[in-house]
């Protein structure tokens, strides 16, 4: 690397000084011509033009600072998650999907087994259904050896197995694949047996200890590994030790009433373990040298013994580690001193206390001031800008603008309050707000975020499909979901294929938060009586228009209006924006709408109340009052519906506009997605062909976007790009109670499920049982399987 500047590259920059400065030249020749023509030094204007191009060189030189040091906060660090960046372990590491991945993976996470074996199940070996089988670690296997009873089994044997089955269980299901579940789990305690070797070992040999722990780790190692019942392999791996001179017995034993009964093992169990020695009495070990028996301190060889396993591990895994992350140094980018700083003394921009107090000289250094202010305003503004880039880059939207003014104080700009107006900060704001397009900015922002991860968000989808929205806010609704997006990028990317996580029962898996994420729709929690519909808060059913109609609330809400009272309807105005309704608010608007009195809720009004121009007001001069009705655009000759009245047009205009609100509100909350695996449902004789690879879709069918037919079919283009190749997706798009009874028997079964894991018997298992068969033959049901769409 050269140790000098090289003058070529200089040369060639575009925003060096000289250029610059030459361009300013220029554009003052083609502004002027031929009134202005002396471009000599002294001329006040190049002075000007010489010290603007040097403030500028300035701010070029801060906006190539790294891109680290602009987002470091005071101490350098940066806050990735804040800025949507995922570290590389979390992003790149994908979560397991083969047999030996989950192997891996849970030998990794579960410390008491040793070892796992993970397969897939041999009866049904494509039904995504898995076998797993492990044996406990030494340290568990050596509490059941210090508590052996009478009969010789271990008394902690059961209980650590079924501490070390539930382990394995939920750890599991955190990284579970979608339409994916173990069918049988077998937690092994040992099959333990003995080491019996005589071993000569050379005379200058001073760590017997050592040298005895290092035969039991290795015996220990290649009986877990063993492929066979040969111990040739073993012998030439002991005699290639250093100090082992000859091996004169070696072979396996299991030891029955101490070591006077012993049995050879010649069949190896299929998951046989050593047994460390603890004691004296456990140490069959002989070790010879100067023809002598060597004393074995147990206690030593057993400390050894653990420093070898810790130092090689029989199967765990360490996780990856990944690379450090990168920090950056902060740079206050704020800070900005004017250019009348750079001039010359004999103009006295910079000088506080002028001693010249001519009123002509004053009065011409007031109005050049007020000459530079342009320039200062606008590099001060940017410097501004630069500083609030991490905020601009963030996750965040707490700003909501992308340009920033500065206020300009007695310190940067000598005399600044002689040239600015009232209320400068806010008349700047108002001025930039005119050209700053926060939204569409922002959302650049953020489409460069989840293209990073290659991914990319269905603008178009929601800009089509957005009856919630009036057009001048779908930019701001489309940064709520992107940013959403964003901030669980990690599990909507990474973890796309995972189902829910079982063990907890609002858990969602990362397949439905991502599709939740791409259609814009509310995460589920099911509440305390297992709905998690907005709309059933309120004591409200949603019913068809024709049923309505029958009603007895709909025989005296519905009107038929004759033509001469038609032309009397007046529109109302459209809704204001940002208009929010408190609690209370929406408590008192669902008792005071005469049309829901009964706690019937025409589709109709659900599904097209939110539109200002169905409604329409009827003044009633005689009575000296304002009724407001809504118009159900059915065929049916009594189509108006009657929402309510007011004595003042004004507050019947506010009524209407807090009914918009909150059926707009009842038709968001109520849009949300589930995601039932089949396989999941499986009863003890299911036939197990007809559930696997299948996942059901399931949706409201009833509000303001889901009842229109084309949302439905780009919905579900969505859902299958982002659905594994391997599964057969079923959508369901269901009526109000059909959902309902739904959403019932799916947070039932969830929470039923989540205790027969936590707390695994056989009562709980048996309600399990009994709830997924209700949810299984709610889903079969002829109308609800008719509403099925397979993909």
């Amino acid at each position: 690397m050269s140790v000098t500047i090289s003058k070529q590259e200089h040369n060639n920059d575009p925003d060096r000084f000289e250029r610059l400065f030459q361009l300013g030249i220029t554009y003052i020749q083609q502004l002027s011509g031929k009134v202005w023509t002396d471009y000599n030094t002294h001329d006040p204007g190049i002075t000007i033009l010489e010290q603007v191009c040097f403030a500028l060189t300035d701010i070029m030189y801060r906006s190539d600072f790294a891109i680290n040091d602009l987002l470091a906060d005071d101490h350098g660090n940066i806050n990735y998650h804040q800025y949507g960046l995922a570290t590389a372990p979390d992003i790149l590491s994908a979560p397991p999907q083969q047999p030996e991945e989950y192997q891996a993976y849970i030998a990794r996470s579960v410390p008491q087994l040793e070892q796992i074996w993970f397969h897939t199940n041999k009866r049904t070996p494509h039904a995504g259904l898995y076998d797993a089988s492990g044996i406990l670690q030494r340290f568990y296997r050596r509490q059941q050896q210090s508590s052996r009873g009478n009969d010789g089994q271990s008394l902690s044997m059961k209980g650590q197995q079924d501490k070390a089955k539930q382990n394995l269980i939920e750890t599991y299901h955190r990284v579970r694949g979608l339409a994916e579940d173990l069918q049988s789990i077998t937690i092994m305690g040992e099959s333990a047996i003995h080491l019996i070797a005589s071993i000569q070992i050379s005379n200058d040999n001073t760590e017997p200890n050592q040298l005895a722990a290092q035969i039991y780790q290795q015996a220990a190692q290649w009986l877990r590994h063993r492929s066979g019942s040969d111990v040739h392999e073993l012998y030439d791996i002991l005699l290639s030790y250093d100090g082992v001179q000859q091996i004169n017995e070696l072979g396996f034993a299991i030891v029955h009433d101490g070591i006077d009964g012993q049995t050879p093992v010649s069949d190896f169990p299929e998951h046989a373990s050593l047994i460390v020695p603890e004691t004296q009495s456990d140490i069959l070990l002989t070790l010879i040298q100067n023809q002598n028996k060597v004393q074995l301190d147990a206690a030593d060889v057993a400390i050894q013994i653990d420093r070898l396993f810790q130092q090689y591990p029989s199967g765990n895994q360490s996780p990856v580690i990944g690379p450090v992350l990168p920090t950056g140094t902060h740079r206050d980018l704020s800070q900005y001193e004017s250019i009348q700083t750079l001039f010359p003394r004999n103009y006295q921009l910079a000088v506080r206390n002028s001693f010249n107090r001519n009123v002509h000289s004053l009065s011409q250094r007031h109005q050049l001031r007020s000459y530079l202010l342009l320039f200062d305003q606008l590099m001060a503004n940017f410097c501004e800008d630069l500083n609030q880039l991490p905020a601009l880059f963030s996750t965040y939207v707490n700003h909501q603008s992308s340009y920033h003014s500065a206020i300009l104080d007695q310190l940067r700009f000598n005399g600044i309050d002689e040239h600015y107006p009232p209320n400068a900060k806010k008349r700047l704001n108002k001025l930039q707000a005119e050209f700053d397009d926060f939204p569409e900015r922002k959302n650049r922002v953020y489409d460069y975020l989840i293209a990073l991860y290659g991914e990319h968000f269905p603008d178009r989808f929601h800009r089509t499909f957005s009856p919630y929205f009036p057009e001048h806010d779908i930019d701001w609704q489309l940064l709520a979901l992107k940013q959403n997006f964003i901030v669980n990028i990690t599990t909507v990317t990474n973890r796309r294929g995972l189902g829910d996580n079982l063990f907890y029962a609002h858990h969602t898996g990362g397949y439905a938060q991502r599709l939740i994420s791409l259609l814009g729709l509310k995460v589920h929690t099911g509440d305390s009586d297992g709905s998690g519909l907005n709309i059933s808060e309120y004591l409200l059913n949603v019913v068809t228009d024709e049923n309505y109609i029958q009603s007895d609330i709909g025989k005296k809400a519905m009107f038929e209006l004759h033509s001469t009272v038609l032309p009397h309807f007046e529109p109302l105005p459209e809704r204001p924006k940002g208009l929010a309704l408190s609690a209370q608010q929406k408590r008192q608007l669902r008792a005071s709408v005469y049309a829901l009195s009964s706690q019937t809720l025409p589709e109709s009004l659900l599904q097209y109340g939110i539109d200002n121009q169905r409604y329409q007001v009827l003044t009633q001069s005689k009575a000296g009052d304002y009724r407001l009705f809504f118009d159900m655009g059915s065929h049916h000759q009594q189509r108006w519906l009657y929402i309510g009245r007011y004595s003042q047009k004004q507050k019947l205009e506010r009524y209407c506009h807090w009914l918009q609100c909150w059926l707009i509100e009842l038709n968001q909350h109520s849009e949300t997605l589930y995601v039932v695996e089949p396989i999941m449902l499986r009863q003890p004789k299911t036939d197990l062909s007809s559930l696997a690879n299948t996942v059901y879709i399931v949706l409201p069918g009833f509000t303001a976007r889901h009842c229109d037919v084309m949302f439905r079919q780009q919905a579900e283009q969505i859902i299958r790009a982002n659905t594994p190749a391997h599964l057969s997706i079923q959508v369901l798009w269901l009526d109000f109670y059909a959902f309902y009874e739904f959403e019932n028997h799916y947070h039932t079964w969830r929470k039923q499920k989540a205790l027969a894991l936590q707390k695994p018997n056989s009562t709980n298992t048996k309600h399990c049982d009994a709830v997924a068969n209700n949810l299984s033959e709610f889903l079969s049901k002829p109308e609800v399987s008719s509403e099925v769409l397979i993909l």
